[in-house]
């Protein structure tokens, strides 16, 4: 008689959260939010200080998330040339 052995084999694929921020001229402050996370909106004068913010904020907002989940940050600054 044979034996059938069966094996099943979890993997967890890593969640990611992609946070969308712009310099605001006016204020001269980095502005963040993400349609992923609902009620995130936060500013920093820099984005060291808003990538520790963000940090902080989304595992608040949501609840849950596995302590491995990364943040894709994508930051946007329009530039003049300086003649």
């Amino acid at each position: 008689m044979s034996e059938a052995r069966l094996e099943v084999v979890y993997t967890r694929v890593m969640q990611t959260f992609t946070v969308r921020a712009f310099w605001d001229d006016d204020a001269e402050v980095w502005v963040a939010d993400s349609s992923q996370v609902p009620g995130l909106c936060t500013e920093a004068a820099t984005l060291e200080l808003l990538s520790q913010k963000l940090q902080v904020m989304i595992p608040e907002l949501l609840e849950n998330i596995p302590s491995d989940t990364r943040i894709h940050l994508e930051a946007h600054r329009d530039l003049s040339l300086v003649a």
